[in-house]
């Protein structure tokens, strides 16, 4: 069995498509960015901790608190408590926010050498079970087209790859699909 020939990565809409001569990986950019919002939205935990941490201070300043574990009690030290619990928070929640903003959403794997196509990692089915990539066309809610590409396998079960208001877009998308796997793009 001849494989493709290598060719670079390109972009079709959202997706980077780069074919290799075993693979094809398609992958859905991520759209979310570090942006102003996410930053002024940490700057205001990071100044909410600060507050917290002054207030815990003050607080076992005036109550004579004098070891560790009394300005950290929630008995004692209500200021100190939430102090301790929103740091911990900030320092765990945002770089998990990080990873889950940056992180790529949807990665389809199509390997020729073994006949199979993955999705994030998971089997989906082998090259010879799908029957077809269709292309569906409906409407939205505001009545413009949106276009769904999908992926039918095994007597009709079916992997939603992408929905696209772009008709070119999709057509490509499965156009270079259907080339890789041999089997026929149908619109509907």
């Amino acid at each position: 069995m001849a494989l493709p020939e290598p060719e670079p990565s390109r972009t079709v809409g959202s997706f980077l498509v780069e074919r290799q001569p075993e693979t094809l990986t398609v992958t859905l950019q991520h759209q979310a960015s570090f942006t102003w919002n996410a930053l002024g939205f940490f700057a205001f935990m990071a100044s909410s901790v600060l507050i917290l941490g002054l207030l815990a201070t003050i607080k076992s300043a005036q109550w004579g608190v004098s070891s560790a574990a009394d300005f950290f009690a929630p008995k004692k030290n209500h200021f100190g408590f939430l102090w301790l619990a929103s740091t911990l928070g900030l320092l765990i929640g945002f770089p998990l926010y990080l990873r889950h903003t940056y992180k790529p959403t949807i990665t389809f794997l199509f390997n020729a050498r073994n006949g199979t196509i993955f999705r994030n990692n998971v089997l989906v089915t082998r090259f010879r079970r799908v029957e077809s990539i269709r292309v569906h066309e409906h409407g939205d809610p505001a009545g413009r087209y949106l276009y769904a590409l999908s992926l039918l396998h095994t007597d009709g079960h079916e992997e939603a790859i992408y929905e696209v208001y772009e008709e070119r877009d999709a057509l490509t998308l499965a156009n270079e699909i259907a080339t890789y796997v041999k089997r026929p793009v149908t619109f509907k």
